[in-house]
């Protein structure tokens, strides 16, 4: 009877043979070498633990009584004199070897079901159970040509997201998420869905022969409603697709020009074409910015933080700015948020700290001590490389971790809060303060704040607006302090531009304010004037 096995069947009875093969070298061994009186005999541990790393507990156990059996009735104590082994002896020791077979065997299990719900956990979307983008990056890099040529991206912007996660709450909105995800799975026949955020997802197809039929068939099946408490709600979508385009980073670039083009013009969905680009500033920013770093149109100016005690300045706010060769001076809502959607914030948040960190080294050398505070994104924060970087640019500009600051937004830390206490838990150890940037708009939470460890809050702009003329701006401003006073973390009231506003924020208790009041972002040379004069 011919018998055929599958390459995991094949690999397990290959390691089968194995341990068996083994527990008979053993054996012999000890045989040879004189009998079960000398060490040799422990050897037989080595085949029972293999065999319950490999097998589990039960491999672990019939490893264990095959090496028992081997060693026991038949195995002399001194093969020289053929002295036998008296039962009780070689039982007492088929017992251990099953003891230890066993337990391994368990153990192992646990570790092995631990590493893979560890790793789920980092790779999946929280709640929804949704592959995280960072799957899709490690399988592309396995990517044959046959793949390049055949591979199909589209991304699902849910436009609609802020009002349903604000309607609805949170954990109702990550069940539709997760009921789109499932939907698409039954569609395209498989799970090679990813999420980018909490409000896009990712599909990668292949040997799909029409793009805009798929995006069709798509769009049909988000138009069905879901439904939550009976309630049916409907998804504002808007699709983007791209073939494959020499790099993941640079097709998801397109993905993503293309969705703005069919939002912008009111489309359901639109699939990349290079008239999009002339017809998109976006994309020249995003083409530009790698060109812009070699040749230093980006630079830094500096927006420093009061101290609401004596008035002196403290630290000091790095903010880019980016003078473009053709476009001019680009005001940065326009290209950093487009941008942060991409990994070219990584090597461009690396230049910020650079030229950070040199402008620390030209304070010092002013006798000027400032702590400078550094804007960082999701995609920074999350990069595997990101801790590794700083600290190397610290080391090579010999700064102290405590003269920096990392500012991140509330929303930011929110996408995944897991991942984001250990980021910044690694990060505080090591001596750089973390500030939560833009606080109140989002979640507001003040239990993540305490897990987070953030030693600084800057109340967002908004609220400082309308202080003067909105007793629930006031009220929420006096709460966020006194809450915070609790917790040991310093406020920032961000915005200031009256003196009624910072007589208003000194009285609540606010420990520093930020703002036009004080001056406006200043370049280098001029903000070491500026604190040698405060």
């Amino acid at each position: 009877m011919n018998i055929i096995f599958n390459p995991s069947q094949r690999l397990k009875f290959y390691l089968t043979i194995f341990v068996f093969s083994l527990c008979l070298m053993v054996a012999a061994l000890v045989y040879f070498t004189g009998g079960v009186q000398y060490a040799y005999a422990h050897s037989m541990y080595v085949p029972i633990i293999i065999a319950a790393a490999i097998f589990g507990k039960r491999g672990g156990a019939i490893a264990a009584l095959l090496g028992g059996l081997l060693l026991g009735p038949l195995m002399p104590i001194d093969t020289t004199t053929s002295l036998m082994q008296s039962p009780i002896n070689w039982m007492i020791r088929l017992g251990y070897f099953m003891l230890i077979g066993t337990l391994t065997g368990y153990f192992i299990k646990q570790i092995k079901v631990y590493y893979l719900e560890r790793v789920h956990f980092h790779s999946h979307l929280p709640d929804a159970n949704i592959p995280l983008i960072t799957r899709l990056y490690e399988k592309s890099k396995k990517f044959d040509e046959l793949d390049k040529e055949t591979a199909i991206f589209t991304t699902i912007n849910i436009n609609n997201y802020t009002n349903l996660n604000d309607f609805l709450g949170h954990d109702k909105y990550v069940n539709i998420l997760k009921q789109t995800y499932l939907r698409l799975c039954e569609l395209l026949g498989h799970k090679d869905i990813y999420s980018k955020d909490m409000h896009s997802l990712i599909i990668y197809t292949s040997n799909h022969e029409n793009i805009m039929q798929l995006n069709k068939e798509i769009e049909l099946l988000l138009v069905e409603p879901f439904y939550i408490d009976n309630i049916p709600i409907h998804l504002e979508t808007v699709l983007g697709s791209s073939p494959f385009n020499e790099t993941i980073e640079q097709t998801l670039n397109q993905c993503i020009v293309s969705s703005r083009y069919a939002e912008k013009n009111h489309l359901p969905s639109a699939t990349f074409n290079k008239i999009y680009v002339e017809k998109n500033l976006e994309f020249t920013y995003l083409g530009s910015v790698l060109e812009a770093l070699e040749d230093n149109d980006f630079y830094l100016v500096f927006h420093p933080q009061h101290n609401a005690l004596d008035k002196g300045s403290v630290c000091l706010e790095a903010l880019l700015r980016w003078n473009h060769k053709t476009l001019g001076n680009i005001p940065p809502n326009n290209f950093i948020p487009v941008i942060e959607k991409t990994s070219l914030i990584n090597p461009l948040t690396e230049w910020v700290v650079k030229r950070s960190l040199e402008a620390i080294k030209t304070f010092e050398s002013h006798d000027i001590d400032v702590i400078i505070a550094i804007n960082i994104s999701t995609k920074n924060l999350f990069h595997e490389n990101f801790f590794e970087m700083i600290k190397k640019w610290l080391d090579h500009y010999n700064v102290s971790p405590s003269k920096i600051e990392l500012e991140i937004t509330e929303s930011s830390l929110m996408y995944n809060p897991v991942a984001s206490e250990e980021a910044l838990r690694k990060l505080k150890d090591y001596g750089i303060s973390l500030s939560i940037d833009d606080f109140g708009t989002v979640y507001s939470s003040f239990t993540y704040l305490k897990r987070f460890s953030v030693q600084k809050l800057k109340i967002d702009r908004s609220f400082i607006a309308d202080l003067e003329d909105n007793l629930a701006s006031k009220s929420i401003i006096e709460t966020a302090i006194y809450l915070a006073n609790k917790l040991n973390i310093e406020t920032v009231a961000e915005g200031v531009e009256t003196s009624n506003q910072l007589d208003v924020i000194n009285g609540l208790g606010c420990n520093y304010t930020q703002g036009y009041l004080w001056t406006k972002p200043l370049q280098l040379d001029a903000i070491i004037g500026y604190l040698k004069n405060v």
